[in-house]
């Protein structure tokens, strides 16, 4: 049968279905992969359980880079995912100042384009401060 220009086969092979539903699931989940994230700097809070972390984050060449915050425990790795608190395009200079041991604040430049920011995160209330930054 022809179906919009292109031909339907069916396979007689019970595998070749679950390999192809394989190639697919392996192919959709392979972008994970592709990004990767650099570290700006990090900076503990006053009493060093908790840190943020600065970085940027590129995934490839069909998008742009971004520079991303995270909040996470003091000994916890950086995973390769996006920033838990802040996410904006471009590579940003950003500044992290620790208030207190349970409020951070977050100062980005003016006129950033910001994707996503959140007001708190594990217990730690953040604060945002778009600036003109050196």
């Amino acid at each position: 049968d022809l179906i919009l220009g292109f031909k339907v086969v069916i396979s007689r092979r019970p595998w070749a279905g679950a390999l192809l539903a394989l190639a697919i699931y392996t192919s959709s989940n392979a972008g994970c992969a592709l990004c990767g994230n650099e570290i700006g700097y990090e900076q503990l809070s006053p009493d060093g359980i908790t840190k943020a972390i600065a970085f940027e984050r590129d995934c490839g060449a069909t998008t742009g880079f971004s520079t991303q915050v995270s909040v996470l425990p003091s000994a916890k790795k950086l995973p390769n995912e996006a920033g838990n608190i802040f996410v904006a395009d471009g590579n940003l200079k950003i500044r992290l100042e620790w208030e207190a041991n349970d409020k951070l604040l977050v100062r980005y430049p003016a006129g950033a384009r910001v994707r996503f920011k959140k007001d708190s995160e594990a217990g730690i209330s953040i604060r945002y401060e778009a600036a003109a930054l050196d």
